[in-house]
């Protein structure tokens, strides 16, 4: 079994996304001591004890704790990037919405720079439409499918999250009607088909 205090949340969750969880039953008996007495026991006993009383299977029972272990992750950045912005806040109030970037694990994700540099997707913006924009650029262009982003107000209990799948809707361009438009002499507007002209010729050897 391994000590609650050789583990962490998000070591737990990065474990349990590898062959080691192949088995539900036998990776949370492995994590069972950090399961009932680490960070987050007062969330994850309860499923163990579900568990033990046969209430749920091992398999949805992991999946459960993953689920409120990574809801904890992105509840505790949000936290710390608001105190963040607080701080800053009485210096300038210029950009009070700052977008931020995430995987699945609640990890902040990177990218390099022109010069190499491995910047975190962060960024302050001053109206919400542009820290969406950011967040779906950098989702659509940088991202794995598993990332999303959150955009807060330093402020304001403001947050939202920001899809991958609604990102691609708002970049990419819809697709164009095979229909055109034109103007008829009474000033009214008639769709026409687009047909092109096709001939077949029959050889009468």
């Amino acid at each position: 079994m391994t000590s609650s205090r050789a583990v962490s949340c998000k070591s737990f969750l990065s474990k349990s996304n590898t062959k080691a969880a192949n088995s539900s039953a036998a990776f949370i008996q492995a994590y069972r001591e950090f399961l009932e007495t680490g960070e987050l026991a007062v969330v994850t006993s309860p499923i163990l004890a579900r568990l033990d009383a046969k209430d749920i299977l091992p398999t949805p029972a992991l999946e459960e704790i993953r689920q409120v272990i990574f809801q904890h992750l992105i509840l505790s950045d949000i936290r710390k990037a608001t105190k963040s912005l607080e701080k800053t806040h009485s210096r300038s109030t210029t950009k009070p919405y700052q977008a931020t970037v995430y995987n699945a694990l609640g990890e902040i994700q990177v990218k390099a720079n022109s010069e190499g540099e491995e910047k975190e997707m962060i960024a302050n913006f001053e109206h919400p439409q542009e820290a969406v924009r950011y967040s779906d650029n950098r989702l659509v262009n940088d991202c794995s499918p598993d990332c999303f982003g959150v955009v807060i107000h330093s402020s304001l209990p403001y947050s939202e999250t920001v899809l991958r799948i609604d990102s691609f809707r708002r970049l990419m361009p819809k697709n164009k009607s095979p229909f055109m438009k034109v103007t008829s002499p009474a000033g009214g507007m008639k769709s026409l088909m687009r047909v092109r002209e096709s001939r077949t010729t029959v050889s009468r050897g």
